[in-house]
């Protein structure tokens, strides 16, 4: 080789003889050599290159230094704390379909879907053979898979005694052959962005509608076409009844008999029938569930739902 060349090895040891360059770094007909690969691995305590001038060594596997494995372990509890304090799953090679940031809003939308889901698995009755999620807004297309994640979770885990998560959610599916849809809809609502759930059992199709305020809170917007603005959290009674007059009084009544105090009540009509939206101060007894079962018709369904409370 001309003199003053610099020799960098990385490859495998054996390809340069290392006596031989550290006698050419010793005269300096080489100039300088980078190596981190030698014949035995680590480099015996007699290898030249240990006191040759001019020469930068390093470990092949870098990972191998204390710095690299104190740099590793931090890594790893960044990592869980991310995980456990915001929701955040990065790196994972088992997780698809998982943004590796979650914002604020990010999260908001998670819990929509939460809240989603627990109310579409007492709405929804018979087996689920179809879970169709719409996001509507361009922002919202990233977290769609992480969105119907999360609503699969809360629409199934009240009817098997897995644990699901978004880890095992996907192949729990699977195995039990519900289909599921997906759709970007990329045209922004009037207020802002939406998610809409459909699920299709053998007993009918039933739909949630939800979006987040800028104010951060979750709304549920429609339930089975029954338009409202419900902000989902706590005791709550979902009541189908005939859009008859007396019904309100009659619930009233039910409720004032058990003494359970109605907190907010939301009311919507769609063809010959009503929904009623009831939130509670406490949850809905078993006596009171009867009592108002009691009375079919005018009351069609009474559907008991308790969700946690907003953590805004």
């Amino acid at each position: 080789m001309k003199k003053g060349v610099r020799i960098i090895n990385s490859s495998r040891g054996g390809v340069i003889n290392d006596a031989d360059l550290a006698e050419a770094l010793k005269s300096g007909h080489v100039a300088g050599a980078a190596i981190d690969v030698y014949t035995t691995e680590p480099p015996a305590p007699d290898n030249p290159l240990l006191t040759a001038p001019n020469t930068v060594l390093a470990p092949h596997l870098g990972a191998s230094t204390e710095e690299a494995q104190l740099q590793v372990t931090l890594d790893a509890v960044e990592i869980l704390l991310n995980y456990l304090l915001k929701s955040e799953i990065r790196w994972a090679c088992n997780v698809a379909g998982l943004p590796a940031q979650i914002t604020a809003r990010d999260r908001a939308y998670l819990d929509l879907a939460q809240r989603m889901g627990a109310i579409l698995s007492h709405v929804g009755s018979g087996v689920i053979e179809t879970v169709s999620v719409t996001t509507h807004g361009e922002s919202l297309e990233p977290l769609l898979g992480t969105i119907q994640k999360q609503i699969l979770i809360d629409v199934l885990s009240p009817h098997f005694t897995s644990r699901l998560n978004m880890i095992n959610v996907d192949s729990f599916v699977k195995e039990r052959g519900i289909k599921l849809e997906q759709t970007a809809d990329l045209t922004a609502s009037a207020v802002t962005d939406s998610v809409t759930v459909t699920i299709k059992t053998r007993d009918g199709v039933h739909e949630v509608v939800g979006e987040v305020f800028l104010d951060g809170k979750p709304r549920i917007m429609a339930i089975n076409g029954y338009q409202m603005n419900l902000i989902p959290e706590g005791a709550m009674v979902l009541i189908v009844n005939d859009d008859q007059p007396g019904v309100i009084g009659l619930v009233g009544t039910v409720f004032g008999e058990n003494r359970i105090n109605i907190a907010d009540m939301m009311l919507s009509r769609r063809n010959n029938t009503a929904l009623m939206v009831l939130k509670l101060d406490a949850a809905i007894p078993a006596k009171l569930l009867q009592d108002l079962e009691s009375h079919k018709p005018p009351i069609r369904r009474v559907l008991p739902v308790t969700l946690p409370p907003l953590a805004i």
